[in-house]
């Protein structure tokens, strides 16, 4: 066989491959194409997908970055966990600039007589605060709280414990008056506002 039969041969081979190949194809996607439909859907949900989370991740983020300062009530915070700052501790964060002390924990809220009680979280918080932004109430004001050694009280407590604004309410052992907080600037949805005694 002469080198020109041979490359003729191959010529004809490669075609009758590439017909094959063509005609398999062709007939793959005859039978399955719906399932092509379902890659091609799966795809765009996908990349839908990916797009929403990275532009809601950054809308987070520029929404920190913008409004960070209010939704934390100040530059920075720095916690302990049951116990309060020494006077050192105190005085290196005053040199860095104004300085507010809040509290939290979890209590037992009751009505004086023993007839309802409910699991708060409790926020007190002192006359610096908040550092930035503003508190709002829909009735009172956190003026009125801390003159009044009162409380702010969601909504919620004051109809599950059914009480109305100026009633009293136990925490504890102690005994205080409460207003309604319109649930501003809480983490908690049951979080309740007083004032810090030194």
């Amino acid at each position: 066989m002469t080198a020109a039969a041979e490359r003729q041969n191959d010529h004809s081979l490669r075609r009758i491959r590439l017909l094959l190949a063509l005609r398999l194809a062709l007939r793959d996607l005859r039978g399955g194409f719906a399932g092509f439909t379902i890659f091609l859907i799966c795809l765009a949900l996908g990349t839908g997908a990916i797009g929403t989370v990275n532009s809601l991740s950054e809308a987070i983020q520029d929404g920190i970055a913008r409004d960070g300062k209010v939704l934390l009530g100040g530059d920075a915070e720095a916690s302990l966990i049951h116990q309060r700052a020494t006077a050192e501790q105190r005085a290196y964060l005053a040199s860095s600039g104004e300085v507010s002390e809040v509290a939290t924990l979890r209590a037992m809220a009751r009505k004086p007589d023993g007839g309802g009680q409910a699991l708060v979280d409790l926020k007190a918080v002192d006359n610096a605060y908040p550092l930035y932004g503003t508190l709002s109430f829909e009735e009172g004001s956190l003026t009125a709280v801390r003159r009044e050694e009162g409380l702010a009280v969601d909504r919620t407590i004051l109809d599950q414990l059914q009480i109305g604004i100026g009633d009293k309410l136990t925490l504890g052992s102690a005994l205080t008056r409460g207003q309604h907080s319109g649930g501003a600037d809480y983490r908690a949805k049951n979080c309740h506002l007083m004032n810090v005694h030194n």
